[in-house]
């Protein structure tokens, strides 16, 4: 799920994804926005926050933050339209935007609607909007000076790419350098793509070397139980609550054809390594093992050799 904010003076959008419509992670996800724009707010209040009447926006949780945060916190009228205008309007341009992705992509799978939703709404900061006169973005509304609209970073959603591998997954000199993709929108903050890449199973930001954004091939590969390995829990927007949810860092277990990829595994003994322990067990499985134990000359209290397993940790 998600919730949206707009700011009604700068016509500002951000956006937080859920995990349930309970009011602990609406809370969260407010406490989340005031610490960002706080800087720009009179003795750091909200003068107003008008939401609709859906239980999550009622609860201890919900009142607390905004009595904290807020000077005033008002509900729209139920059953009568057009009473919460503003976020409304922003909703319904938002799954417009997110249908158009998923349809041009050739019917993308519906689970990556996130990865859309997040797109279009990094779109809306900086396109001009009639809510200004004269029409201007949002971003330059709040900028100190006049940026000019530039949106060559915003390719095709859910087409194939092709993307650099990093050092560290090359195996040898004769090691792949690239490998297709998925294109999952644009990651401002590192300021390159969010790819997702079936050969290594991880989902994260890429150099894209090759764009082909008339073939929709590896999304339809992609399910909401792929297994992916991801770096960071906040590539999207979350909050606080949420993001504790959610593990820090994922992994999946790669593999090559029916081989399983070798760990680097180090093992401090207490006694010699022996035949069918542990350090052989693993090396059976061809796994790289390091064992270091005073009985075989490796004695801890050196400080070389304190930083050469540090190096290898």
């Amino acid at each position: 799920s998600m919730v949206c904010f707009v700011d009604r003076y700068t016509h500002e959008s951000w956006i937080y994804f859920m995990r349930s419509h309970h009011s602990h992670e609406i809370a969260s996800s407010m406490r989340a926005l005031h610490s960002r724009i706080s800087h720009r707010l009179r003795d750091g209040m909200i003068g107003r926050w008008l939401t609709d009447n859906h239980l999550m926006f009622k609860g201890d949780e919900v009142d607390d933050a905004a009595a904290s945060m807020c000077q005033q916190h008002d509900f729209s009228v139920p059953n009568e339209s057009n009473t919460l205008p503003v976020p409304e309007r922003l909703w319904g341009v938002l799954e417009r935007m997110i249908r158009s992705m998923l349809a041009h992509a050739q019917d993308a799978p519906q689970c990556l609607w996130p990865w859309a939703a997040h797109q279009s709404n990094t779109l809306l900061y900086v396109l001009p909007t009639s809510a200004h006169t004269p029409p201007m973005s949002p971003q330059n509304f709040t900028a100190a000076g006049h940026i000019d609209l530039d949106i060559s970073w915003a390719r095709v959603m859910f087409c194939d790419v092709t993307v650099t591998i990093p050092d560290r997954d090359r195996h040898g000199k004769l090691g792949k350098r690239s490998a297709d993709a998925c294109h999952l929108g644009y990651d401002a903050r590192r300021g390159a793509h969010f790819c997702y890449c079936p050969s290594l199973k991880r989902l994260t930001t890429y150099i894209v070397s090759e764009w082909r954004e008339q073939s929709f091939t590896i999304c339809k590969t992609i399910t909401s139980d792929t297994p992916v390995e991801y770096v960071e829990s906040s590539d999207l927007p979350v909050a606080p609550v949420t993001k504790h949810q959610l593990p820090r860092r994922y992994r999946a277990a790669a593999f090559q054809g029916d081989a399983r990829r070798s760990l680097r595994v180090l093992l401090l003994f207490q006694g010699r390594s022996r035949n069918g322990d542990l350090a052989d067990v693993l090396r059976s499985h061809r796994h790289h093992v390091d064992t270091y134990d005073i009985v075989d000359g490796h004695d801890l209290r050196h400080a070389q050799l304190q930083d050469l397993i540090l190096e290898t940790l």
